[in-house]
């Protein structure tokens, strides 16, 4: 009940703001995020729901909020408002990453926004546009893009484990988000669970202190497949990791979250 009295509550501060800023891409990126991250939770939670639960089920399930959210930003790439082909880039990156947390939309969006990607021209990327902690992971030149080309190319779980056994001790955010993505998704056992957050507590501490971007993946993964009652715990062990200087951008990335308590 907690998570979706969150839930509502923000998706009527974002709606607030769309109203005002219709065509914002922040404000729309972070909506598309918080209804993939609700539908993957209800996938997840459904049978625990409140019997008045105040949401239309079956269309969350289906995805077809985070759609329609989806569908409004890829129309933004018509505007004046797309003011370089690196964010563009970053955009459509964050999206696929979003999507892909999502079955449903995955389903309908991913192989157009895999098109719409390999479709740009090549170009010097700035991280202007979203949040560090989606920014951060969105550069082309990340060294994660051929750990998660690899995993998104193995054939099975235990070849998707490999994968992941090989590269952590030098992954990145994304790679290792994506690897969770992957584990939780196939399985949804407990065993899973319990996987995926151990390796997200053998890389707090070299990734951890500097990175707004991998606090932001684990409370994601908490609430979306986990335990959403580690969350407060995890919020608090974020503030006393991260350096100093990056409060203020975890600040920020909380206001707007992939999902919360």
């Amino acid at each position: 009940k907690e998570v979706l009295q969150s839930a509502q509550l923000a998706r009527a501060f974002l709606l607030r703001g769309l109203r005002v800023h219709k065509r914002s891409r922040r404000l729309l990126f972070g909506l598309l995020k918080l209804e993939c991250g609700l539908t993957a939770w209800l996938l997840h939670r459904r049978q625990d729901l409140p019997a008045a639960s105040g949401i239309d089920e079956d269309s969350v399930a289906a995805g077809e909020p985070a759609a329609l959210v989806l569908s409004a930003l890829l129309e933004t790439f018509g505007d004046s408002t797309s003011r370089s082909t690196g964010e563009d880039r970053q955009l459509l990156t964050g999206l696929l990453s979003a999507a892909q947390a999502c079955p449903p939309v995955a389903d309908k969006f991913a192989d157009d926004l895999r098109a719409r990607l390999a479709a740009l021209p090549a170009e010097v990327e700035d991280a202007s546009m979203l949040s560090v902690a989606d920014a951060a992971g969105a550069a082309a030149a990340d060294p994660d893009n051929e750990v998660v080309a690899k995993l998104d190319a193995a054939d099975g779980l235990d070849a998707t484990r490999e994968v992941w056994a090989a590269s952590r001790d030098t992954a990145g955010v994304r790679a290792l988000r994506r690897y969770c993505q992957l584990e939780a998704a196939s399985s949804r056992s407990a065993a899973s669970i319990a996987r995926v957050r151990r390796e997200f507590e053998r890389l707090a501490g070299r990734l951890g202190p500097g990175s707004v971007a991998f606090w932001a993946a684990y409370l994601e993964f908490e609430d979306s497949w986990g335990d959403s009652a580690l969350v407060g715990e995890l919020d608090w062990r974020a503030r006393k990791f991260l350096k100093p200087e990056l409060l203020n951008a975890y600040n920020v990335a909380r206001l707007c979250p992939h999902m919360t308590s």
